[in-house]
């Protein structure tokens, strides 16, 4: 069930399980066919998480289209005999990968997808060999609660994500992760870098977080060579400055061993992209992105890519800049 933890799109076939699999015909001989309101419900509520959906039907009737497009499914395709070969599109068109992919199926033209999929479910009604290679079978048939009885699986186990940062486990019953905030107030000097880890460990705090940035690839020539003078300058001009107060790769080598010699997380803001590779080559187990880049997508996309738990901070933030990051 963990898995689940991580589906971030889920894709269904239709006949069998968004319907009943029956087909109705109208007095003009139009075939029809039974949808259940209970799964539309659990659609919309799959939209609320940010859950995307999609349905791949090997069937190619006007009204699948015509209802898709009523719940709110995010992508359709119709006409689709082998839907293993779909997999690459539903990735690319959802930016994700295989394994955040749930998909929900009842007969024979499913299984190849089903293996290839992070979380296959199969309907009560399934034929037995789609069963053989679903995670779940749910207890509703397809087209009377089958898709909304997977939807509430989903959301209810995201409800209870747990996230491991270094061994610390977050979330349910956990104990809360204490973050002590070291920042830039070593002044660019490791021996006080040291003090501060020294001082956060003896309050019993779980992490110590410092900040990273390479000033050239945040500063124009002109915002770098700005003089920048008074009691607390480090430098002539506000680039020298702020380039006194970082540490380099080095440094940070030696004091994330140290902070794990007081069993501390050490980690980082990264501000740039090249400040990601450095806390990349450390390994360090997370990272966080401070306001002022919640609306750096390059920074956020390659920070995504890495995979490992994230911060982000919000407090610069609107909340339609929050829903885009």
């Amino acid at each position: 069930m963990k898995r689940l933890r991580q589906i971030r799109v889920l894709v269904m076939d239709c006949d069998g399980v968004l319907t009943d699999g029956a087909i109705y015909y109208g007095n003009d001989g139009e075939s029809l066919r039974r949808f259940n309101t209970r799964d539309g419900m659990g659609i919309e509520q799959l939209h609320r998480h940010n859950i995307r959906t999609a349905v791949v039907s090997g069937e190619n009737a006007p009204p699948i289209l015509h209802r898709t497009e009523k719940l709110g499914i995010d992508k359709t395709w119709l006409g689709i005999k082998d839907k293993r070969r779909v997999l690459d599109e539903l990735k690319a068109t959802f930016h994700v990968t295989a394994s955040e992919i749930a998909y929900i199926g009842d007969d024979i033209n499913d299984i190849e997808i089903m293996k290839s999929v992070g979380f296959p479910i199969a309907v009560a009604d399934a034929s037995i060999a789609v069963k053989n290679v679903a995670r779940y079978v749910t207890q509703a048939p397809g087209g009377r609660g089958a898709v909304r009885e997977a939807i509430e699986l989903i959301l209810e186990q995201r409800e209870k994500k747990i996230i491991d940062i270094a061994g610390r486990m977050i979330g349910d019953s956990h104990p809360c992760f204490i973050i002590a905030e070291i920042g830039n107030n070593h002044q660019g000097e490791v021996g006080l870098a040291k003090k501060l880890i020294d001082m956060a460990s003896e309050t019993g705090v779980n992490a110590v977080k410092f900040q990273k940035r390479d000033i050239r690839s945040l500063l124009t020539e002109k915002g770098f060579q700005k003089p920048y003078s008074g009691g607390n300058s480090f430098g002539k001009t506000y680039g020298q400055h702020r380039e006194y107060l970082e540490l380099n790769q080095d440094a940070f080598s030696l004091l994330q061993a140290y902070a794990a010699s007081k069993d501390l997380v050490f980690f980082a803001s990264v501000w740039d992209e090249r400040s990601v590779d450095i806390l990349e080559d450390l390994d360090v187990p997370l990272f966080k992105i401070p306001s002022a880049d919640l609306t750096n997508l390059r920074l956020l996309e390659k920070v995504a890519d890495i995979g490992k738990p994230t911060i982000l901070s919000t407090g610069m933030s609107q909340l339609h800049e929050i829903d885009t990051t």
